[in-house]
């Protein structure tokens, strides 16, 4: 029961709460095809169609309280105010109803088995935008080609090559943002605006925008594809650049309009990169067989357009990955342990870097730096995204026997751990890390981490110094996590499997019924082969204190038919 002064506004009895959910959505899908085939070399392929689509969703929220289970029944509630009422809702429905409407055509031509060409084009609408008609629908189209050399008269007597074929694309792709609204929102609140009262209030969650539409990702790819040798080696290649224009962004906009920030269409963002696919069989003998299976990737990112508000403190993403991280560079220790910063080519104190000053001498430090020249004081240290990542599998046969091996990794990925200590508080009564016998102390110099510091040490008063590392009281960033002593590159080569199979003889199965029988064992995880993680479970969560081990198992199993 939830008591107001000395008396309960909640009924004795039960509590009884019903959620009811319900989803549904109709398609209605038109597709007109036709093929033609002219002399033997001409192939034409067309389609047209559209496809409209609407989706709704419901829910309803219901609650009794002093629920009797013998009448089924509930009790009224007088609530003492609007603020309690909230608290405990009675009842709460919603509703959302989405309709789209796409409209497509493509056509396809081949010239004698060696050249093809295609085309695409397609009207998408959405009642997500619409305020303003002209960002109701989306135009989308693409074009690719394709070549088989391997055809052409001098190539095709070439043993040694099975196919190769050449291609190239560019298409224009949309994206819709439901998380984003092109009308204001208000959420229902309560308000105390007259000494003990309370108000029913609707405070707006953003500005509406009446321009609000697509996201749109125009896309370059070109690749190959050659098998040779009697099909034992077999290879491709794609290369892609995408832009990406009219991504959901927010900026921020006069406080007349009410709010600090808006959500617009005007962030940019280019991602390019290469994927690469081997396939090889090793050995093929009646008896042996050898197959390797590799493929590599990479995918470099940078931000073209994004919007950095005036108390932003961290660096701007704008020339760098969405996934880039920067810090502090620092030079080493000074001689009682402090951290020592890099400026230009001096080595200066945690005060001379961040500019503090003590004008009163009371120390009241402050900065006199902007929070655009602290920006600049970050240095970038690399992303997040791997340099290359990739697999490979191996797949042996021996006679019945049959053994998979399958491998990922990835290399050059840098990664922010997490402090193993504070740096000016000290609670005793939690466990540390033995890597505390690293940290700088005066009775251990060699220490390569920076002492825990106060106002004062055995040097005299370092109180700019304490104050750089004490969050909040001058400088809004947490400087002691941003240091490049907690960056790390990590690479690592991780066994994702290995499977041992065996295929049963029927001769062995025939008087038992059964028409054939595979057994195996596979061990998941056995082992990972890395770089940097000491002091974490694993390569792929160093820097989530908080994450587990990456289960192993091992596992077997039985398939049988009749």
């Amino acid at each position: 029961m939830s008591e107001v002064g000395n008396s309960f506004f909640i009924p004795e009895g039960g509590v009884i709460k019903e959620w009811k959910n319900s989803f549904s959505q109709w398609n209605l899908k038109t597709v007109l095809e036709y093929n033609l085939s002219l002399a033997d070399k001409h192939e034409f392929d067309f389609m047209i169609g559209n496809e409209l689509r609407r989706t709704k969703e419901e829910g309803v929220f219901s609650a009794g309280y002093g629920f009797n289970k013998e009448t089924l029944t509930t009790e009224t509630i007088i609530f003492p105010d609007a603020s309690y009422a909230s608290t405990f809702p009675l009842f709460r429905k919603t509703y959302i109803e989405n309709a789209f409407a796409s409209f497509f055509a493509t056509l396809g031509y081949t010239f004698n088995k060696k050249y093809t060409f295609f085309g695409s084009a397609r009207i998408d609408g959405s009642d997500l935008f619409g305020v303003d008609p002209k960002y109701r629908y989306l135009p989308l189209w693409a074009a690719s080609a394709a070549w088989r050399v391997k055809e052409e008269s001098f190539l095709k007597e070439a043993s040694w090559l099975n196919d190769l074929k050449l291609r190239i694309s560019y298409g224009l792709q949309g994206n819709i943002d439901k998380g984003t609204s092109r009308y204001i929102i208000g959420e229902r609140k309560t308000a105390t605006l007259l000494p003990g009262q309370t108000e029913a209030t609707i405070v707006p969650t953003n500005l509406p925008n009446d321009r609000l539409r697509w996201e749109k990702t125009a896309t370059w790819n070109t690749g190959f594809d050659i098998a040779m040798l009697n099909n034992r080696i077999y290879f491709s290649a794609d290369f892609y650049h995408r832009k990406s224009t009219d991504l959901i962004g927010v900026r921020t906009v006069p406080l007349e309009n009410g709010m600090s920030t808006v959500t617009t269409n005007f962030a940019a963002l280019t991602n390019k990169g290469f994927e690469l696919n081997l396939v090889t069989r090793n050995i093929q003998t009646p008896s042996f067989k050898w197959n390797t299976t590799i493929n590599v990737s990479k995918n470099l990112n940078k931000v073209d357009e994004i919007h950095v508000p005036n108390n932003q403190v961290t660096p701007s993403l704008k020339g760098y990955s969405v996934n880039a991280l920067f810090a502090f560079k620092t030079a080493g220790l000074d001689e009682q342990g402090y951290p020592l910063f890099q400026k230009g080519d001096q080595k200066v104190t945690a005060t001379e870097f961040f500019g503090l000053e003590d004008p009163s001498g009371w120390g009241m430090y402050q900065s006199t730096l902007t929070n655009e020249q602290i920006r600049g004081l970050y240095t970038h240290v690399g992303n997040t995204d791997p340099k290359l990542s990739g697999g490979l599998i191996n797949n042996f046969e021996l006679g019945r026997f049959t053994l998979n091996v399958s491998c990922a990794f990835n290399l050059g990925q840098w990664v922010k751990t997490e402090p193993f200590y504070d740096l000016i508080e000290m609670d005793r009564g939690v466990n540390r890390s033995k890597k505390m016998s690293q940290v700088w102390t005066p009775d251990n110099t060699s220490g390569t981490y920076p002492r825990m510091i106060g106002a004062y040490t055995e040097g005299g008063s370092r109180m700019g110094d304490y104050m750089a590392f004490n969050t909040g009281y001058v400088l809004a960033n947490n400087v002691f996590r941003d240091l490049d002593i907690w960056y790390k590159e990590v690479s690592y080569l991780r066994v994702n499997s290995i499977r041992l199979a065996y295929d049963i003889p029927k001769s062995a199965l025939a008087k038992l019924g059964i028409a054939s029988a595979k057994v195996n064992i596979e061990s998941r995880n056995p082992f990972v082969i890395a770089t940097n993680y000491s002091g974490y479970f694993d390569p792929e969560t160093v820097g989530n204190i908080y994450a587990q081990p990456m289960p192993k198992s091992i596992t077997f199993g039985l398939n049988v038919s009749f």
